[in-house]
């Protein structure tokens, strides 16, 4: 998480446990949900920042602008550079951002937003209890197979529409595309490489002063592809992945005094392939 500059966090939620209704059944055990970028889309300001310490730096700077009374734009860069634990471990990323918010009036705005991530790093895929304790962080294995390589990389595309019927009716509609690639060793291919593609829309009726009702739809696909060999010199390999989730829900609140009252219900439909 921490390639994401500061600047771009609107908010962080910790959702505890219920979360299943509007996040679906992998949300069970509770939601970390962070934010980025839409407030200050709105506000957009510039900034620059930079750290250091003994285990390495991180520099970063942030552009926003508005145009005219409409339309703002954001973009912005950060470099991280931070050695790990171990002798030749390290984590190194770049992460570059940009988008607008165009608001037609009062009732309707567009907002789009893309990012890279760009990284290359190296571990220790395992280290016995014996070796640290004996050398620390001066630790080196004898062999090279011994480090994995966690090299990613991961483009995002999001377009957001929001619209208000009036006082008592609002829609959001989020529609997002990602897609990348994962690999966590040189000496054979092992490169995963995943997309995923999808919108969530909500309609939010504020019938009484202090009760809402949410109705959400859901769509999501992801993918991924791995091609790979056990040795250095095996057969090819080659699995595929789906899963496409389709949901409705629908999440009551209801506020009294100091008492806040949530019912809701989901329904969700996952369908799953895969070939190897």
């Amino acid at each position: 998480y921490d390639y994401v500059p500061v600047e771009q966090i609107e908010k962080i939620e910790i959702i505890p446990g219920g979360g299943s209704v509007i996040y679906g059944s992998g949300a069970a055990g509770g939601i970390i949900n962070i934010t980025t970028n839409l407030r200050s889309m709105n506000k957009p300001k510039s900034s620059i920042s930079g750290e250091w310490n003994s285990d390495g730096w991180r520099t970063g700077f942030n552009f926003g602008t508005k145009v005219g009374e409409k339309l703002s734009v954001q973009a912005g860069y950060s470099r991280l550079e931070r050695d790990l634990y171990f002798v030749d471990t390290f984590r190194n990323s770049k992460y570059v951002y940009g988008g607008f918010r165009y608001d037609a009036d009062k009732d309707n705005s567009w907002t789009f937003r893309f990012s890279h991530l760009d990284e290359a790093s190296k571990f220790l895929q395992n280290v016995q209890t014996s070796k640290v304790e004996a050398y620390g962080r001066d630790y080196r294995p004898t062999k090279d197979s011994d480090y994995l390589n966690g090299d990613r990389q991961l483009n995002t595309y999001n377009l957001t529409y929001n619209h208000n019927f009036g006082k008592k009716l609002k829609y959001s509609g989020d529609f997002f595309y990602t897609t990348g690639y994962y690999k966590n060793t040189k000496f054979f291919d092992g490169r995963m490489n995943t997309d995923s593609y999808g919108t969530r829309m909500r309609f939010d009726y504020q019938y009484d002063k202090n009760d809402s009702l949410l109705i959400g739809i859901d769509w999501f696909k992801q993918g991924s592809e791995l091609k790979y060999r056990t040795t250095a010199t095996g057969k090819l390999m080659d699995f595929e992945y789906e899963k496409t989730t389709e949901a409705l829900y629908l999440l009551n609140k209801m506020k009294r005094n100091r008492f806040t009252f949530t019912q809701g219900i989901r329904r969700e439909k996952l369908i799953w392939e895969f070939d190897k």
